[in-house]
């Protein structure tokens, strides 16, 4: 699909069905996002779908469509799949992808497959310690998705590591309030 103008094509696609009603658009919707979340493999595609307006037709999505979670599902994990550079994470928290993954748990707490996603967006953004600081307010919403969902192995466990990535940040010890910071010199390289 990308070798043969693929993308362009999916991206119009999605445009076209956003804030449409009906099956059809639904059907769109639904397994664009899929597409689109299996594209983004590799740098190469991951590129091709933000050069043509793939993420922001994604956030569009989960504003728009904010309370369907087999489309807020795919289009977050698509979303997730494309942290894979500091750059891209920063393109994507510009163009609203943390306020809207926000907005579609808040709308869909019970649903698996977006707390699944949504634990894959925030770890995924947490990878680059500049972005903990937006992160770490929202820490008691991924608490809560792990005591909601914490019978599924994957969110559990996906849970953890979210928590533990951000828990790990400069950012969460300095604001902890322990004496640890303080005491090796206001910096972690120097206490190692």
């Amino acid at each position: 699909m990308v070798k043969n103008n693929g993308i362009p094509w999916l991206v119009s696609a999605l445009k076209g069905a956003v804030g449409q009603e009906g099956d059809i658009a639904h059907s769109i919707l639904k397994a664009g996002t899929r597409a689109m979340g299996r594209l983004a493999n590799g740098e190469g595609p991951i590129y091709a779908i933000m050069k043509e307006g793939g993420v922001k037709v994604l956030v569009a999505i989960l504003n728009t469509h904010t309370d369907d979670d087999e489309i807020g599902a795919p289009a977050l994990h698509a979303l997730a799949k494309m942290l894979t550079r500091k750059p891209n994470a920063d393109f994507i928290l510009k163009s609203g992808g943390l306020e809207a993954a926000l907005a579609v748990l808040q709308k869909n707490p019970d649903s698996e497959e977006v707390a699944q996603a949504f634990l894959e967006f925030v770890e995924g953004l947490a990878k680059y310690p500049e972005n903990v600081p937006l992160l770490l307010p929202h820490n008691p919403k991924i608490v809560d998705i792990v005591n909601r969902h914490g019978h599924n192995p994957q969110i559990a466990s996906l849970g953890m590591v979210t928590l533990g990535r951000l828990g790990i940040s400069e950012d969460a010890v300095k604001n902890c309030g322990c004496r640890w910071y303080e005491n090796c010199g206001g910096s972690f390289r120097e206490a190692s």
